[in-house]
């Protein structure tokens, strides 16, 4: 294991012992991520009784976060026994005194139960903290569909006739029949000239304004009773205006 994953170890012990000192924790880490015992002596610079007794003291503090036990002189040696025991390292004298006092000491043996848990619990934790990430779950390909097949198209009614109005035809006024020719022996109606009309026309205003005229006078001469024989008339005076009526062809 690599320096990053012992650093890591170190972590995880601190999280679960944020008391211990820094030596007591290293060397739990160390055991932890499967450090021989030789390679934990080389990295903290102890070696024999202390190394044993550094790693006791962390394995210690590791069972009393499960449970507190009385201690006593005898159930120290054996607790630095079996920290010696995992890892490998008890001689043949303190073997056979660990053996005996287990036997008769409910609580050491109480004490290895606990210790067992505990290392136990440690490291299926880191464990299951080193594992890498694992991978996304490969995407999921297209599936390609076939293409429906195509259905007849629905039949499209048929076009009505388009509606045909008749317009009226326009009523041509019919034209004049014609004047039959004239027979030998009779002499056509002569119609009057336009020229004539336009005479007729001219004139006849003045003719109206004279008789109104002459109806006044007489009307004057009602009313007043002009019976003078000396008095003339407008139109016989001398300086009378002369009106010459148009002439009655012209009519």
């Amino acid at each position: 294991m690599d320096p990053a994953q012992h650093d890591s170890a170190e972590q995880h012990v601190f999280a679960a012992l944020p008391d211990l000192d820094a030596i007591p924790r290293r060397g739990l880490a160390l055991t932890l991520a499967g450090v021989p015992r030789a390679g934990i002596a080389s990295e903290l610079g102890l070696a024999g009784a202390e190394l044993s007794a550094v790693l006791a003291t962390a394995r210690k503090s590791l069972r009393r976060t499960r449970a507190e036990l009385p201690s006593g002189g005898r159930c120290e040696r054996a607790e630095r026994a079996l920290s010696d025991r995992l890892d490998g390292a008890t001689s043949t004298m303190d073997e056979r005194f660990l053996e005996a006092h287990l036997t008769r000491c409910a609580r050491c043996r109480t004490h290895e139960l606990e210790l067992t848990a505990a290392l136990e619990e440690l490291r299926t934790e880191l464990a299951a903290q080193a594992k890498p990430v694992e991978e996304p779950p490969p995407r999921a390909h297209l599936r390609i569909v076939p293409p429906r097949p195509l259905l007849p198209a629905p039949a499209q009614p048929k076009p009505e006739p388009p509606t045909v109005v008749e317009e009226p035809e326009p009523v041509v006024a019919s034209h004049p029949a014609p004047t039959p020719p004239a027979t030998p022996g009779t002499v056509p109606p002569v119609a009057p000239a336009r020229h004539d009309r336009d005479r007729i026309r001219a004139a006849l205003p003045v003719a109206v304004a004279v008789l109104i005229a002459i109806g006044l006078v007489a009307a004057a001469i009602a009313l007043f009773g002009y019976h003078n024989d000396n008095v003339q008339a407008p139109w016989n005076a001398p300086n009378a205006p002369v009106v010459n009526p148009p002439p009655i062809g012209d009519q």
